[in-house]
């Protein structure tokens, strides 16, 4: 939470961390670990695929300062100004998020609804993202009970 951001913007500035993460990834006991340390179950082709991914120092490197960038505590305290709808989409056994996150986010939107995907894990909605869309389509179809007042936009980090 806290402390990942600042940490990611360390990691960030260095250009030579993400050449030797990228390394790395040519093994594949060491993307799976990461991909079962997300909660996310997994088959061959998707290990080999996030290790294409992995291999890639310029990817690496962007989502490092993808992640530099979050300033999840600003978030965090942004969510009670928000006034429109919103839906949550949780995966379960999403190892990433401490479990008393999601109450804390359901308690500072008072318009939001939760929905539990089908998938487990973080990255469920990339392994499958089937039920990821039609949650998506359904709530875009959905029209608010109420009128929503504009307010700041909040961007989270979506992979």
């Amino acid at each position: 939470g806290r402390w990942f951001a600042p940490f990611a913007r360390v990691l960030a500035e260095r250009a030579l961390l993400a050449r030797v993460i990228a390394r790395r990834a040519h093994n594949r006991r060491a993307v799976a670990a990461l991909l079962g340390a997300t909660g996310t179950p997994y088959r061959f082709e998707d290990v080999a695929y996030y290790q294409r991914l992995m291999a890639d120092p310029d990817h690496v490197a962007g989502a490092l300062r993808k992640m530099a960038a979050w300033d999840l505590p600003a978030l965090e305290r942004d969510l009670s100004g928000v006034r429109s709808p919103v839906r949550l989409l949780v995966a379960p056994d999403d190892r990433t998020l401490p479990p008393d996150y999601l109450a804390r986010v359901e308690a500072a939107l008072p318009h939001a609804t939760t929905r539990w995907l089908t998938a487990p894990g973080h990255l469920s909605h990339e392994i499958d993202s089937g039920p990821l869309f039609e949650e998506m389509l359904e709530f875009a179809t959905v029209r608010p009970r109420f009128e929503a007042r504009p307010a700041r936009s909040i961007v989270a980090g979506v992979h």
